[in-house]
């Protein structure tokens, strides 16, 4: 038969595992948030990259090209430190 302090101890282990599932509840969802964030950021890398294919077959000047490139580097470069961040 379980008593009272048994009965106490029980309640008392579900509140603390409640509260442990609330916070990682709320981790998850900050990286849901973070992890969607940089979903929208990758497509716009994605259409980025699109034009930069166009502006070589239009032919734009090597400067043109270069500057796109460099920036889409740093943009990639920048996502690639993000999803690091979210599997440490």
């Amino acid at each position: 038969m379980i008593d009272n302090s048994d009965l106490r101890r029980i309640i008392d282990q579900a509140k603390e595992k409640i509260k442990s599932l609330e916070s990682e509840n709320k981790s998850l969802k900050n990286e849901l948030s973070r992890l969607s964030e940089l979903r929208t950021e990758y497509r716009n890398l994605l259409n980025s990259y699109e034009r930069l294919k166009l502006a070589r077959a239009l032919g734009y000047s090597e400067e043109d090209k270069k500057r796109a490139y460099r920036r889409l580097t740093n943009m990639i470069t920048e996502i690639d430190k993000c999803l690091k961040m979210l599997n440490d």
